[in-house]
């Protein structure tokens, strides 16, 4: 099949278009040509701006496709672009959008793809961004041009931009225990690996069950933080000690007052159960995810600190203080 990928040169994108590639796909990507990964020797590579619409719709209208995959569509500008450069021309349009659009659905709970009151506006211009990027779309839908959206939620894995795993794993490595937040309710997590993602988006590619239909993606397993940080610590091979304490108080203890770890407020829990009906969608266990996002991170050779890694030495002070206080108490 013949398909073009709007940004696939990092990340997800990049692993998306590895396995097109890989499966014998004739594959044009459109980036700004900032990351040139190996695998460009193997696809047709457009460079442009997609924000330059003139230059988009010039280089992009005239392609004969299969289907497109757009990763980096934000706004309902986007979504218009979309429609008019392709519209008539190929026979589906996949788009990334993202969890963020649940930003004003209560918390602590299952999400489905049906909630979303696309009109609504927060004042959180990623998740209003993409808010308005659906609903343009699906106010625009006709037959000319199937679409499927996908909403995944956080990603990590290896090239993660983010690196979400760092903050945990440097911590574990350097030997010190290992400050958790303790709330209730507790903070609740389901995310997802750019592995089942690109696997999710080529499943979608030609699949008459995924028109005109929005999919979330996230693992399988629903877990606490406390669980991540154990995953984070067996792949790293560590036996540092957790210690969990409410927020509050960690925030108030010398040094501390800025303390925020990765994933404190996450609470966004999609439903996949459309992705597995309609997609065959399968991802892998989050412990085997882990550990080849750890082996990654630690193979690479130059790793800025984390966030708030500057004040570790107050972590490791407070922490230890109620390890022994506790201890004491027994």
């Amino acid at each position: 099949m013949k398909i073009l990928v709007i940004g696939g040169t990092n990340f997800f994108g990049l692993r998306m278009v590895e396995k097109l590639v890989e499966r014998g796909d004739d594959v044009t990507v459109f980036s700004r040509g900032k990351s040139r990964p190996d695998v460009l020797k193997h696809v047709t590579h457009i460079e442009g701006d997609r924000d330059d619409e003139f230059m988009f719709q010039r280089r992009l209208g005239s392609l004969e496709v299969d289907a497109v995959i757009d990763n980096i569509a934000y706004n309902a500008e986007h979504a218009q672009l979309a429609y008019e450069t392709f519209g008539g021309q190929t026979a589906q349009y996949i788009v990334c959008s993202s969890v963020s659009v649940y930003k004003h659905v209560p918390r602590y709970r299952v999400l489905y793809e049906d909630e979303v009151d696309l009109a609504k506006r927060v004042g959180e211009p990623y998740g209003d961004g993409k808010r308005a990027l659906e609903q343009t779309l699906w106010q625009n839908l006709d037959d000319d041009l199937p679409i499927t959206v996908f909403r995944p939620t956080v990603v990590e894995g290896p090239r993660a931009p983010a690196m979400h795993v760092w903050y945990y794993l440097q911590r574990f490595l350097d030997g010190g225990p290992v400050l958790l937040p303790r709330e209730i309710p507790d903070v609740l997590l389901r995310i997802v690996f750019a592995e089942d993602v690109a696997d999710a988006f080529l499943a979608a590619i030609g699949n008459k069950a995924a028109f005109n239909r929005v999919y979330n993606l996230g693992g399988e397993e629903i877990f606490t933080l406390n669980d991540y940080a154990d995953m984070v610590r067996s792949a790293a091979g560590s036996v540092s000690d957790v210690v969990e304490c409410p927020i509050a108080r960690i925030r108030n203890a010398a040094g501390l007052a800025e303390y925020r770890p990765e994933y404190l407020g996450f609470d966004s829990i999609p439903d996949i159960g459309a992705a597995r009906r309609d997609l065959g969608y399968r991802p892998a266990p989050i412990q085997e995810r882990i550990k080849q996002t750890v082996e990654w991170v630690m193979s690479l050779e130059n790793r800025p600190d984390s966030r708030g890694y500057s004040a570790r030495d107050a972590e490791i002070a407070f922490a230890r203080g109620l390890m022994k206080a506790r201890n004491a108490a027994v």
